[in-house]
């Protein structure tokens, strides 16, 4: 991925302690593929993802801030999306969750 890449939203997002979800270390440093799902719409489905992390640098668990996120998929879950909407944050297990607090993408 690029420096130029543009999000879809940005949201405020906090990643569970290491001792809950057994995941050691840091989320990346540039971004961090992972999985969308939005319980409250209903479906189960998850939603390919990148948490954006260049200008945040590493992510680790237990931490929390507000983040640009890119959708792969971005014209199939854009019609779920809009600010307050919360989701958790999957790899494929849950590692955290978050709520959008900004939709860009047209």
């Amino acid at each position: 991925m690029r420096h130029d890449i543009q999000p879809d939203i940005f949201a405020r997002v906090s990643m569970y302690p290491a001792d809950q979800t057994g995941r050691p270390g840091t989320f990346g440093s540039e971004y961090w593929p992972c999985l969308v799902h939005f319980p409250e719409d209903g479906a189960k489905q998850s939603w390919d993802a990148r948490i954006l992390l260049y200008e945040h640098g590493a992510f680790s668990p237990g931490d929390e801030a507000e983040l640009p996120i890119k959708f792969l998929n971005w014209a199939l879950v854009r019609d779920r999306i809009r600010a307050g909407v919360q989701f958790e944050i999957r790899n494929p297990r849950p590692l955290g969750n978050g709520t959008v607090t900004r939709v860009l993408g047209a």
